[in-house]
């Protein structure tokens, strides 16, 4: 009978866990601008390039359990769960009067992913 009533401690405080899960948790897109730069055809091209990452922290845990190696790790990582690629204008030759269009990852969605 004390077996049933741990075990059944140990699943509410897990289904409590679960539901705070998402609650405890900073994943976000950052925006970054950087200066792109390649030589297309002999001319020097640039142009500024907007792309976003996913930066910030997730939930993680570990709980007892009854199976081998008798703890159940909870491990989250903050990543890109929807990208889009978006056209980049950039400006090659003299008087950057050369258009270059290159294609860059836009992270437009971020979350915490992993085992539950």
């Amino acid at each position: 009978m004390a077996y049933k009533l741990t075990l059944l401690c140990v699943i509410a405080v897990i289904c409590l866990y679960h539901r705070n899960f998402a609650e405890s948790r900073s994943c976000v897109p950052v925006r970054h601008v950087y200066n792109h730069r390649e030589i297309v055809n002999g001319h020097a091209c640039n142009g500024n390039v907007e792309v976003q990452s996913c930066a910030g922290y997730c939930s993680s845990a570990s709980f007892p359990s009854i199976d081998p190696p008798f703890y159940r790790p909870i491990v989250r990582c903050c990543q890109s769960v929807n990208t889009t690629r978006v056209p980049l204008q950039l400006s090659c030759g003299p008087n950057g009067s050369i258009k270059k269009t290159i294609f860059a990852a836009y992270h437009v969605q971020c979350a915490c992913r992993g085992n539950l």
